[in-house]
């Protein structure tokens, strides 16, 4: 049995585009520390990363698991409030 390391993203910001609902983005700290590298996120899914790595990197996995947990967090919460889908999040 094999064990992978597991990397952690440091997510530094993200941003939505007011033209584009669906598409956003956040910028993320290398491993080195110094380095920041921008992932799209294109309707609720991490597409890019501007990294030198092979794709899909770990920052575009760790992108994703932050925006899965973000939307279902949103959606929970609209759920409990009994409030209307804001378009372009699902």
């Amino acid at each position: 049995m094999t064990q992978t390391a597991t990397r952690e993203v440091t997510i530094l910001a993200r941003a939505q585009f007011k033209s584009n609902p669906k598409a956003g983005g956040y910028q993320v700290l290398s491993s080195n520390g110094v380095d920041r590298y921008e992932v799209t996120v294109y309707n609720g899914k991490a597409t890019s990363c501007t990294c030198p790595a092979t794709k899909p990197c770990y920052h575009i996995k760790g992108v994703q698991e932050y925006e899965n947990a973000r939307r279902a967090s949103y959606r929970e919460y609209e759920f409990q409030m009994g409030s209307y889908s804001i378009p372009g999040l699902y």
